[in-house]
């Protein structure tokens, strides 16, 4: 009986810290594809040059989260590898 408590503690910690990496993997994808779309919108304007930096250091960040959870084993290694060169094309094709 004193095990199962123990698993059960281990699994609801767990649980938190897989979800703080995967809510940030979350919020930082929806930020990337809503600058994405904007610098589609205005590409032959002035300001596309500076979105495109800032998407560039938002890619960095999201890089970043991806590797954090691979290493903490929240997500598969092959998913986190196909994730990131589908926004790393993104930003190439700009």
């Amino acid at each position: 009986m004193k095990k199962l408590n123990k698993q059960t503690k281990l699994n609801v910690r767990n649980k938190k810290l897989n979800k703080r990496y995967l809510s940030l993997i979350k919020m930082l994808s929806k930020i990337f594809y809503h600058k994405y779309n904007n610098i589609i919108v205005l590409k032959n304007e002035d300001i596309y040059k500076v979105l495109k930096k800032e998407l560039i250091i938002l890619l960095n960040k999201l890089y970043k989260a991806f590797d954090k959870a691979s290493k903490k084993g929240v997500l598969h290694n092959n998913l986190i590898s196909r994730k990131k060169s589908k926004f790393g094309k993104l930003v190439n094709n700009l």
